[in-house]
């Protein structure tokens, strides 16, 4: 297991990244911009260590802490997406 613990912190820093660039990207102009942002996120997200970390969520506290940041870190960008589609939609009515 110490040879997925670099790889571990590298993600557990990208999910960090990913959550403090949610307000910026909110924020930026455009409808499609914001979209293609948060689908790179959830891609990226969802995707690095799909299997890996579900399967090993319990082996210790770094399989844990990089569990919990995947999840949080794809609930906050739906929560962000859904935000960016609905207030969108809003103004086209």
């Amino acid at each position: 297991m110490k040879t997925t613990t670099p790889l571990l912190v590298l993600f557990d820093l990208w999910c960090l990244l990913a959550i403090a660039q949610l307000p910026l990207i909110y924020n930026m102009g455009g409808f499609y911009k914001p979209i293609v942002n948060y689908l790179i996120i959830l891609a990226i997200t969802y995707f690095a260590f799909h299997g890996f970390i579900a399967d090993n969520r319990g082996v210790n506290r770094m399989h844990t802490v990089a569990w919990a940041l995947r999840w949080l870190a794809l609930g906050l960008t739906l929560l962000a997406f859904a935000t960016t589609v609905i207030s969108y939609s809003l103004h086209l009515i």
